[in-house]
């Protein structure tokens, strides 16, 4: 299937450039080019596009600017001046962009195909952004980040949905966000009717439970008196036992027992359940309290789940 691609820059060299290396690739095709997002009707530019690429800098309406505009409508690649860890990078994971390339990355080989992979991958996720598509939900706290260091990275090609519970004191959610995002998955912190997109991680936040409904859209609900963990593991993995059959939820180091009491239910109505392996983590007695509540879960090394999930379609 061929994938059809804008490109928006205000430089009509970057553009050439660009179209160039896309069309170097029988599957890919660029069918309108833009200098400008001024006084633009992006519902009648944009068209049956599959993908839009855009740089963040122009003058008038920027790239950054329009940028909620063009993810709303289209799935939507940063291709810029600025450095792979600028703010500007940070910022556009935010928004939810499907990938961030540097233009010095198109001077070599390796750049211009990760370049291709990226739009192929971001067209791939927005066809398949509905409810049935995979969803790989990643709950954990003490000593966690030793796994997800590994399991992030892995999963830049999958085409699932990334959601993760992770408990820290409240306030470390963004730094907690922006990290997930130097690992290489855009990441972006919930909030009420975002849209579970491929290729991404949506993060809970302090204060509030994330729980996903069944269209793929997230519901933060405020916690009851005595709530142990605000956000909960049991309380995503519970809200998508309805989304069962394309799940895959993870279980990693941690205190406690957060995430085992919904576990069974959601295996029960068809989810692959993970567990990182007590002996390979900081803290056991979450993967323990999982592995005892379920039947078919599969306990695994953090490099194991990495291999596990660095599948395009992970379920």
């Amino acid at each position: 299937m061929t994938v059809r691609i804008i490109v928006i820059d205000d430089s009509a060299i970057a553009i050439a450039r660009i179209e160039e290396i896309l069309e170097e690739a029988a599957d890919l095709r660029v069918v309108r080019k833009l200098m400008s997002l001024e006084h633009v009707d992006l519902d009648r530019e944009l068209g049956s596009a599959d993908v839009v690429i855009v740089d963040m800098l122009m003058p008038g309406r920027s790239g950054l600017g329009a940028l909620d505009d063009l993810v709303a409508r289209k799935a939507t690649v940063v291709v810029s001046d600025a450095a792979a860890d600028s703010s500007i990078a940070s910022e556009a994971a935010a928004r939810g962009v499907a990938g961030f390339v540097t233009k010095r990355e198109l001077a070599d080989a390796a750049g211009r195909e990760r370049l291709r992979r990226l739009v192929r991958r971001a067209a791939a996720g927005r066809r398949a952004t509905g409810a049935a598509s995979p969803v790989v939900a990643l709950v954990g706290s003490t000593g966690a980040h030793r796994a997800l260091e590994l399991i992030v990275p892995s999963m830049k090609e999958s085409t699932a949905r990334g959601v993760v519970v992770q408990h820290m004191p409240e306030g470390g959610e963004e730094s907690f966000v922006a990290w997930l995002t130097r690992l290489g998955v855009p990441a972006r912190l919930a909030s009420p009717g975002l849209l579970l997109q491929a290729g991404q991680l949506v993060v809970g936040g302090g204060g509030r439970h994330l729980e996903v409904e069944r269209s793929g859209r997230v519901r933060l609900r405020a916690p009851a008196e005595g709530d142990l963990h605000v956000p909960s593991g049991d309380a995503l993995l519970r809200s998508l036992v309805p989304l069962a059959p394309h799940v895959t939820a993870v279980i990693l180091s941690g205190l406690g027992r957060d995430g085992s009491d919904a576990l069974g239910e959601l295996e029960a109505a068809g989810a692959r359940v993970l567990v990182q392996a007590p002996e390979d983590c900081v803290a056991r007695s979450m993967p323990e309290a999982a592995l005892a509540r379920t039947t078919r879960a599969r306990a695994m090394t953090a490099t194991q789940l990495a291999r596990e999930l660095s599948r395009a379609d992970v379920r």
